[in-house]
């Protein structure tokens, strides 16, 4: 999996969109800017690259925007529009900060994503312990593989050759895939009339 994204232009629904290899907009626009989660890996030489990634429900996506001239950055959350389709996502500009003002701003912007899957429970066991007593239904990790607990009182008994105190858990635990997207979005200076 090699997380990435490409930018969506006039966005209608999760069928009606332009994939455009820049989201254009100008200076003290107010547009609402739509991208599409792709894993990079497969369909490397198709037109459009990549296909697109679903990610869990659950998932959810922070977008660092940097601007490529000035190294300055802002930190949005995205959100997903269409229930319909769990690959789009977006957020509205200008994400205003009290030391950045993007409507004020041109450049161009690279997109860093850092995608948060939710795992099954949504915490991370702790190591098994020889000195801890555990309840029922408590869970651990040992070996690499994850328990939970049979019994009440559960103490000293090691995980892998204790079947009648522990039985192996289905567990997914949850992950983070980080992705980048370079010259993602051009902000340019309002044209003056006169």
């Amino acid at each position: 999996m090699l997380l990435s994204a490409r930018m969506l232009n006039a966005v209608a629904d999760v069928n009606t969109f332009d994939v455009v290899a820049t989201f254009e907009m100008t200076q003290g626009d107010n547009p609402t800017i739509y991208f599409q989660t792709i894993d990079a890996s497969v369909l490397k030489f198709s037109e459009p690259l990549g296909r697109r990634y679903c990610p869990p429900t659950g998932s959810t996506l922070r977008v660092i925007l940097k601007d490529i001239n000035t190294d300055q950055t802002i930190t949005v959350q995205a959100k997903q529009p269409f229930s319909g389709d769990k690959s789009i996502w977006s957020f509205k500009w200008p994400v205003a900060t009290s030391t950045f003002d993007p409507a004020q701003t041109t450049g161009t912007f690279a997109l860093k994503l850092s995608l948060v899957e939710p795992g099954n429970p949504a915490t991370v066991p702790a190591n098994w312990d020889i000195s801890t007593t555990y309840g029922l239904n408590a869970f651990v990790s040992f070996g690499g593989v994850y328990y939970y607990s049979l019994q009440d009182t559960n103490f000293s008994n090691q995980p892998d050759t204790s079947p009648t105190f522990w039985q192996v858990l289905n567990f997914t635990p949850p992950r983070t895939l980080v992705g980048f997207l370079t010259q993602a979005i051009n902000v340019s200076l309002a044209q003056q009339e006169f």
